[in-house]
């Protein structure tokens, strides 16, 4: 489990950094803590585990390098607006192909320890069905990974999608998941008419937006059931495990 160094939060008393120690293990929340310079700080099991690593592994790299160049483009835009403003901020998304809220929390620092922002993903919690208070954010909707329809997929869709976003033909995919090509053909197109597009390249892009496929990034052999596909790996700027900064 990743441990906080007292030192890093501005803590000196052995009980504040015990109980923050504690909040930040047991809430079981994705979030994470980024330097000015996009560097991972810290970084939780739980976020972790849905990038499809470790926190050690995350913890000492750079947004970019976890991300991918446009979504940590956007998040460090992100991070220096709320450290601007000294007010958290909501960003509205669609991370890990469900719809997301993400609190940025500036953390003040100081003479022994750097500026932080504490980065706080609501996404399958109890907590992301709960109408936050918006007057305590700045609101934002991202531009990167904005929130689609994809939440509204069902588990089936998301199976057909993935697999199309590696490459799989109908034939394919209808072996893969033991049901009909024509089974195959109706879920490919319910998913263009629930997403919004036509072709193969377009459910790609958002397969990958969305966190649907295994990353090509150094995350991959790391992610939970992975398993390489006959079709190219994307862009980096679409490597985004959905974008979980």
């Amino acid at each position: 489990m990743a441990y906080v160094e007292p030192k890093l939060l501005n803590r000196t008393d052995a009980r504040a950094s015990a109980v923050v120690q504690a909040l930040l293990q047991d809430t079981h929340l994705p979030l994470a803590l980024i330097d000015a310079s996009g560097v991972y700080r810290y970084c939780s099991t739980d976020k972790a585990r849905l990038l499809g690593t470790t926190p050690d592994k995350v913890i000492g790299q750079n947004v970019a390098q976890v991300l991918g160049k446009d979504l940590a483009a956007e998040r460090m835009e992100q991070v220096a607006a709320a450290t601007g403003s000294g007010r958290p901020m909501l960003v509205e998304c669609t991370l890990f192909g469900t719809q997301t809220r993400t609190v940025i929390r500036p953390i003040p620092g100081s003479a022994e320890s750097p500026a932080l922002a504490l980065v706080v993903h609501h996404v399958g919690h109890a907590s992301a069905n709960v109408a936050p208070d918006r007057a305590m954010y700045d609101v934002v909707r991202s531009r990167i990974a904005p929130p689609i329809p994809v939440a509204q997929l069902t588990a089936r869709e998301r199976d057909v999608l993935a697999l199309i976003a590696q490459g799989y033909t109908q034939a394919q995919i209808a072996e893969q998941l033991g049901r009909s090509v024509k089974t195959i053909e109706w879920h490919r197109a319910s998913l263009g008419k629930k997403l919004g597009v036509g072709t193969a390249v377009e459910l790609s892009h958002i397969a990958y937006q969305n966190g649907l496929v295994p990353l090509s990034g150094p995350f991959a052999s790391a992610r939970s059931g992975s398993r390489a596909g006959p079709g190219t790996s994307p862009p980096s700027a679409e490597q985004s495990p959905d974008h979980a900064s």
